[in-house]
């Protein structure tokens, strides 16, 4: 898909009226100019798929693109997948190209590929091997807000390697407004907020969606905590067994 196609300019369209676009420079100088940033922003405001590619091609116009290795991590394999699908897409090249992913026992990535997105699994495994992620420049750590065992591990092994990579990059992006926690635990790292969403995202819980669908439980529908109809259950216990004589009971021990 080329940009000058009528499919690209609509896919350019798109992403300069995402709310992260407005933030681009900004962003891209704090990066360049922190070691450690932590970023906040809504849901659907760009910052999973856009930053890495902003930092991609910029790292492309200044000559420096060939040295430009990006890791993105997602705390499940179905994120990293189809977010490296969807940014290949933009950016009109085949997945396995200049972007690609790795999951537990699948991958598609190329030798020319700079922008790698994976689960914080596969870069904890890298890390037993490659200790001080030699080659690696950008490092995205996003939904850190969901403080999974991988992630908070995560956070913890790469608190110890940037020293020793001081030309290492690492950008921590969340959905919620915690930055400080994170800030704080890398030594007061600068914050940037996205404002503005177009997903908005509202929670609704399981009492107040019966009431509003008018659902009502009865003995017929209830479930208990394993998912068993507790109807059938109880039906199933009150059909009377038929009891084995004492011959037949022998035969079938025999018959063992």
């Amino acid at each position: 898909m080329e940009r000058e196609s009528p499919e690209g300019r609509k896919m350019m369209d798109f992403r300069k009226s995402l709310p992260a676009f407005k933030e681009k420079e900004r962003l891209l100088q704090a990066i360049a100019g922190n070691q450690v940033i932590v970023i906040s922003g809504e849901t659907g405001c760009g910052k999973t798929t856009q930053l890495p590619q902003y930092i991609l091609e910029s790292e492309i116009e200044s000559g420096r693109g060939a040295f430009c290795s990006i890791i993105c991590t997602q705390p499940r394999r179905i994120s990293a997948m189809a977010v490296a699908d969807r940014v290949s897409a933009e950016r009109g090249e085949p997945l396995g190209e200049a972007v690609g992913y790795k999951v537990r026992l699948e991958g598609v990535k190329g030798k020319n590929t700079h922008l790698l997105f994976c689960t914080s699994g596969i870069l904890l495994r890298r890390l037993l091997s490659d200790h001080n992620l030699n080659g690696i420049t950008h490092v995205f750590v996003d939904e850190i807000h969901e403080r999974g065992m991988n992630e908070d591990f995560l956070l913890i092994v790469l608190k110890d390697l940037l020293p020793r990579h001081q030309d290492l990059r690492l950008i921590l992006m969340s959905a919620t407004l915690n930055a400080e926690l994170f800030s704080n635990y890398f030594g007061g790292a600068p914050t940037i907020h996205i404002p503005g969403f177009t997903y908005p995202v509202s929670a609704q819980f399981l009492e107040d969606v019966l009431e509003m669908t008018g659902y009502k439980l009865t003995s017929f529908n209830q479930v208990d905590d394993y998912g068993q109809e507790k109807m059938w259950k109880t039906q199933r216990q009150l059909v009377p067994r038929k009891r084995k004589n004492q011959i037949t009971t022998l035969v079938e021990f025999r018959e063992l």
